[in-house]
């Protein structure tokens, strides 16, 4: 169940969305076996206070829905009581939404000051076939950008997978990750492995291939995670004419070890999230030699 960390929410940034989606405990992901990319990024939309009435919804109990719903309540007013209108600027709210934090009583919807989006590229770059020294080899380059954040404070986790034939290790995958403030919109970044214990980065899954990257949602109480760019290098000492990729973004709604399952069979990839991990945004990519 969402439990509201004053310490971290009170500084959460949050957007007017024109959409949501709704998703589930558990994802599996298809790369489609000879399609290109058609896309550079993909955008998902979200909305924290909708998914965590569902949650408690899904309970059955109307104590758990009332007490959701009480708790974004409070956060409202407690940004309406102790927040200037020039803070809450600096936190990311828009003129409409500064308007109804100033006018909101309790009666009011406030889902539109829960909504957030996503977006996340997935690219296949230097895919090429040496004839010399007879390797394949290619970059999976992949990013994603918070425009606002979650109410879950748990470390999440991104997977990037790719079709058989090509390997890594941990020497060649890389990603930094950037934290933003809620007071001035001041960034700080980390890389893993050696400058932070809040990311971190592994290749996991049968014959190294994919890596999963982990990442705490905040650092410290003022600043929350705003996004991520990252590379794995792929290589084969064959060649290898077609090649797919698939990068997941999962959000961990309790305090677990995120972690996941990938299925590999020729370009075909899926990807199974742990109980308790919802996927919020995913992007497939497939190159031709």
């Amino acid at each position: 169940m969402l439990k509201l960390n004053k310490l971290f929410m009170k500084g959460i940034t949050l957007i007017i969305a024109f959409g949501m989606i709704c998703v589930s405990n558990s994802t599996e992901i298809f790369a489609s076996e000879s399609e290109p990319c058609t896309e550079s990024s993909r955008t998902v939309y979200y909305n924290a206070y909708t998914q965590a009435l569902q949650e408690a919804e899904e309970t059955g109990s109307e104590n758990e829905i009332e007490k959701t719903k009480n708790e974004f309540s409070d956060y409202v007013y407690d940004l309406q009581k102790n927040e200037s209108d020039e803070t809450l600027s600096n936190m990311g709210y828009n003129q409409q939404q500064i308007n109804l934090i100033r006018q909101y009583d309790g009666s009011q919807d406030i889902i539109a000051l829960f909504s957030g989006s996503v977006t996340i590229t997935n690219k296949i770059e230097n895919y090429k076939y040496n004839s010399s020294t007879k390797q394949t080899s290619a970059d999976i380059a992949f990013t994603f950008t918070w425009n606002g954040t979650s109410a879950y404070n748990h470390k999440d986790v991104l997977a990037v997978a790719w079709s058989e034939g090509l390997y890594t290790n941990s020497k060649n995958i890389k990603i930094t990750c950037t934290y933003k403030s809620n007071r001035n919109n001041t960034k700080i970044s980390f890389s893993a492995p050696s400058s932070s214990p809040y990311i971190a980065k592994n290749v996991v899954g049968t014959g190294n291939q994919s890596a999963k990257f982990t990442f705490d949602k905040h650092y410290g109480s003022r600043m929350r995670l705003y996004s991520a760019t990252g590379k794995v290098h792929v290589t084969k000492k064959a060649k290898v004419p077609e090649f797919s990729s698939y990068v997941s973004y999962g959000e961990t709604k309790t305090n677990i070890s995120p972690s996941f399952s990938v299925s590999i069979k020729n370009l075909s990839i899926s990807i199974s999230f742990k109980k308790n991990i919802s996927e919020i945004a995913s992007k497939r990519c497939y190159k031709k030699l």
